[in-house]
This record gives structure tokens, C-alpha cells and sequence, in this order.
């Protein structure tokens, strides 16, 4: 037997273990991080998925998406994610610099459509770091690209629109959605 094989192994199930603990208790999950606090591989972690999560409609899924980033849950944020961008962003702190274009508060969703395993959704909100000139907060629009994987929809890609017309990118978006709707592959929909 092997001790350093067994030895990595158990550190993973270790940290496995209390991340599902932090989800199970409801405590805050910061980032995942091993013991030596370098930050995990999240492509490499069991991401845990409940049959809610996949009953989830796309504009449900975008705001656990965004209660997970406002509570820091690393893997709540990941079940979000398409596995071939997990795989290519890795840690929380790519995850997030990904997904987070600006700081808006009172995001909500205006407008959602899917068919098949792709969606549009689009959300609206108010950017917090951002003023117009009369130094009020600026309108965002974000115009949300998002596919169905292993049943859970995920964010694709979005588009941050500040104080900018949108019907443009909506229109765009929606000609993705209409074409290869049928789809589960995140890099065959995320062709024109």
C-alpha cells in the first residue's frame, strides 16, 4: 500500500466532507481551500447536486446563482458553472472573476425563455459603483446565455449592460437560442 496516494485522498474526502457540512449547516463557505490554504481545483471536487437543483427553472437558477456569490459558497457557485469552463477557471477566485462583472444590487429577472437545453434570461439591477452624472447609481442590464447541463441549467455567458439600449443583444441572444436549441455540449452552444 501507498501512503501517499491514501494520504491525498483523505485530505480530499476531508475537505469534501466540511464543505458539505458548511452546505448542510447553512454556514458560509468562503473558498475552498486544502489545508496549505492553496485553492482547490474545483473541476476536481464532487460538486453536490440535489434533485432541486435540477428542477430549477433558467431564472431560478441565475438568482441561487447570485445568493451563492453573495454568501460566497464556492460550491454552490460551481454547480452553476458549465464543466468545461470549471475546468479551464479551476479555483473560486477565477470562478468569480468570471461570472461577477460588476456590483448590482437589486438584481432581478425581467424576462426568461428556453428551449431545449439553452436559455436566455435576462435580469436588471443597479450598479453600486458606477453613477450617472447626476452621481446617481447607473441602470445594469445583464442579458444571460445559459445551458442545460446533467440537468442543471448554467451560466454560458452574459452580457453587462450599463445604462446601454439592449434590444440589440437581446436579439443576438435570441437567435442563439433558436438555433441548435437541442444541445447539451456548453462548447457546441456557445457557437454562432
Amino acid at each position: 500500500m501507498r501512503p501517499g496516494p491514501r494520504r491525498s485522498r483523505s485530505r480530499s474526502s476531508a475537505l469534501l466532507g466540511l464543505a458539505a457540512l458548511a452546505l448542510i449547516c447553512g454556514a458560509r463557505a468562503v473558498a475552498v481551500q486544502s489545508e496549505d490554504e492553496t485553492p482547490v481545483d474545483l473541476s476536481a471536487v464532487e460538486i453536490p447536486v440535489t434533485p432541486s437543483d435540477r428542477r430549477l427553472t433558467p431564472d431560478k437558477a441565475y438568482l441561487q446563482l447570485w445568493s451563492a456569490i453573495d454568501r460566497e459558497d464556492a460550491l454552490a457557485v460551481a454547480k452553476f458553472v458549465p464543466s468545461n469552463k470549471l475546468r479551464k477557471l479551476k479555483t473560486y477566485d477565477a470562478v468569480h472573476a468570471d461570472l461577477v462583472g460588476l456590483v448590482v444590487v437589486d438584481l432581478r429577472v425581467v424576462a426568461s425563455e428556453y428551449r431545449g437545453n439553452k436559455a436566455l434570461v435576462v435580469a436588471h439591477g443597479t450598479s453600486t459603483g458606477m453613477t450617472d452624472r447626476q452621481g446617481r447609481p447607473v441602470s445594469v442590464d445583464v442579458v444571460v446565455r445559459m445551458i442545460r447541463e446533467e440537468g442543471v441549467w448554467k451560466v454560458l455567458a452574459q452580457r453587462w449592460l450599463v445604462a446601454t439600449p439592449i434590444d440589440a443583444t437581446k436579439a443576438e441572444a435570441r437567435a442563439w437560442l433558436a438555433a441548435g436549441a437541442g444541445t447539451t455540449d456548453s462548447t457546441a452552444a456557445s457557437r454562432p
